[in-house]
């Protein structure tokens, strides 16, 4: 279906005859009745009920692409094939389109009747491309002429010696193009990275913002707080009243605390009166005594005389 709407096939293969009017009757005439044998017949033309039908052309499908793929694209999808070196080919080969087509294939087991009728002659891609019109029973006749042919020339013929051998050079492949692409995500994923630091969000900046505006207020308001406390201390102590103190939950509490402040002030009132009392009645009797002495003096001073 892409080639007839795109009029290529993955970009890879174009249709170069596709305005030709008999060509595009022929490939819609051609997909129109492998849908109709191949899926529909089997489901409308069968006396069994629908869904073996369905089964049948589902396995039918599957099974053409496993072999597809199992038998004629692992010949192509390998490093060597889809790699090769053409400046090592001679100047004259460089531009032939024979000895491309012998570059970018393989063959696999070239000598063996069970690979090759189990393949259906893909066994021999080489040959199968060079002669594409030529029948798959008559490729193994001419395939050790091509290969003598290729060694005269100096083009690489390239022939593995067990399917298992070129299953491995596909998935080495597949593998390589894998990290291939994890290496490139890598330096983009940075690149984002790197690009989203440097440029924050508005919604992380909004959000900064309206954090650091809560934290100033509650430190102003804290400011606050200790400023009206200090006030009423310094009020407290000129005035010489009671220091101001939390208030209590109890206010029993609060009676019973400045009564015995209050008792102990009255004692230190009470003892400072009475040591000043002492002090003048002691300096009172020091003075009489002073001058009892002072009389007895004067008397036994005239008494000599």
């Amino acid at each position: 279906l892409g080639m007839m709407t795109t009029g290529s096939l993955y970009g890879l293969v174009e249709w170069t005859d596709r305005t030709q009017w008999s060509k595009r009757v022929g490939m819609v005439a051609h997909y129109v009745l492998y849908l109709v044998a191949v899926v529909l017949g089997p489901i409308l033309r069968s006396d069994k009920p629908w869904y073996v039908g369905v089964l049948c052309s589902v396995l039918q499908l599957s099974a053409a692409g496993l072999l597809f793929a199992f038998f004629s694209q692992i010949n192509h999808l390998n490093e060597q094939s889809l790699e090769s070196a053409t400046d090592k080919l001679p100047t004259a080969l460089r531009n032939s389109w024979v000895a491309h087509q012998i570059l970018s294939s393989n063959n696999f087991c070239p000598s063996s009747p069970l690979w090759h009728v189990f393949s259906n002659g893909l066994n021999l891609q080489i040959e199968h491309h060079l002669f594409p019109g030529l029948n798959h029973c008559h490729l193994a006749l001419i395939q050790p002429e091509v290969e003598r042919t290729c060694r005269e020339w100096g083009v690489e013929y390239r022939s593995y010696g067990s399917w298992g051998e070129l299953m491995e050079e596909t998935m080495r492949w597949l593998e390589r193009l894998s990290r291939e692409e994890e290496e490139e995500e890598k330096p983009s994923k940075k690149k984002e990275k790197t690009e989203k630091k440097e440029v924050p969000d508005e919604s992380e900046t909004t959000k900064d913002t309206a954090v650091e505006q809560e934290k100033k207020k509650e430190k102003t308001e804290k400011k606050k707080e200790t400023t009206k406390k200090r006030k009423v201390a310094d009020d407290a102590e000129t005035k010489n009243d009671t220091v101001v103190e939390p208030k209590d939950d109890n206010p029993d509490e609060e009676g019973k605390r400045g009564r015995k402040k209050r008792r102990k002030r009255n004692r230190r009132r009470r003892g400072k009166s009475q040591s000043g009392t002492r002090t003048e009645q002691s300096q009172r009797v020091e003075k009489s005594k002073e001058k009892n002495d002072k009389g007895q003096t004067k008397e036994k001073n005239d008494k000599g005389q």
